[in-house]
């Protein structure tokens, strides 16, 4: 598993873009694309030469469940579900209108290869989110792509405009 370009190249140092937000006395709630197909051409490429014969996932989650998004001078959770999320900050990761689809395989299908749904990250309950599954009955051989998963993230009122970095991981795993 890998982020790579349009080329299938790894891309150094992948990254989702938010919106930008200003100042606010309310929260507000910015979006963004993890595998976007604007150009940038970044996206999740899973690779199964016959390793996972029973299936595999993939899930995204932080490095630590206590980690915030920083910034220079202010942070705040990515997985507090208090007020709604509204209060101290929560992200949702919706993979259900993402795109699937086979990579460089010439005789592989997407059958059976899954998206993730829509998962509010919450500390301690909810600290990973399903980006894509294989099942069992998905190709043992093959290759697949993931983009235009949307990430949504709720900023809690009052937080100053700046510039703020969460680190996320991305791992697959065999069922």
């Amino acid at each position: 598993m890998d982020i790579v370009d349009n080329s299938y190249a790894t891309v150094a140092s992948p990254t989702v873009t938010m919106g930008a937000v200003t100042f606010s006395f309310s929260y507000q709630t910015t979006t963004g694309i993890l595998g976007s197909s604007d150009g940038d051409g970044e996206q999740i490429y899973v690779a199964n030469p016959d390793g996972a014969d029973s299936g595999w996932t993939i899930a995204i989650a932080a490095n630590d469940v206590a980690d915030l998004w920083d910034g220079s001078t202010s942070s705040f959770d990515f997985n507090d579900p208090t007020g709604s999320g509204e209060t101290n900050g929560q992200m949702t990761i919706d993979a259900s209108e993402s795109v699937v689809t086979k990579g460089t395989c010439l005789s592989c299908t997407t059958g059976n290869v899954t998206k993730g749904g829509s998962t509010a990250f919450d500390q301690g309950v909810t600290d990973s989110a399903t980006l894509m599954t294989g099942e069992a009955a998905s190709d043992d051989i093959g290759d697949w792509t993931l983009r235009e998963v949307s990430v949504s993230q709720k900023i809690p009122a009052e937080k100053p405009a700046e510039a703020y970095a969460i680190q996320m991981v991305i791992t697959i795993a065999a069922i």
